[in-house]
């Protein structure tokens, strides 16, 4: 269930921006899209993922891009749903290969984007938080695979 193009929301077009930003790790459109006062959620709390603001969380696609040598993700949509100030995603991020280390990605989660608007955005659509449902046991394992530089199983 793809995003639709000719008829999509203000919200819905964001979401789709910020897909297309991680997929190419574009990290200033990624920056751009995401409030002063963004968050980032993982869930479940047994993921043991603590909050990230803004920063963190750029930092932390910094470090995942370079664990995948800034190959290029694709990213599947499955479902959304979408209502006044929220956008639920169902969806999965993925590389085509693995990077020089070995290391492959395909995470499976279900977002919920929230949104306001931003001053230093010109009163543009931006992203104030977002819950990540992730795929505990993908995430455990992509983390030991790129802390040690080896394949994932």
């Amino acid at each position: 269930m793809p995003f639709p193009t000719d008829t999509a929301s203000a919200q819905l077009r964001t979401v789709q921006q910020w897909y297309d930003a991680v997929a190419a790790w574009d990290f200033d459109a990624l920056g751009a899209l995401l409030a002063d006062t963004y968050e980032h959620r993982t869930l479940p709390a047994s993921a043991r993922d603590p909050p990230k603001n803004k920063a963190q969380g750029l930092t932390l696609a910094r470090t995942v891009a370079a664990a995948l040598d800034h190959l290029a993700l694709q990213y599947e949509v499955f479902q959304w749903s979408e209502g006044p100030g929220h956008v639920w995603v169902h969806s999965r991020l993925y590389s085509k290969a693995p990077g020089a280390q070995g290391i492959e990605f395909n995470n499976e989660s279900v977002f919920i984007f929230t949104f306001g608007t931003g001053a230093a955005a010109g009163g543009q659509l931006q992203i104030a938080t977002i819950q990540e449902f992730v795929d505990t046991k993908f995430v455990a394992d992509f983390k030991k695979a790129a802390a040690a530089g080896a394949a994932l199983a």
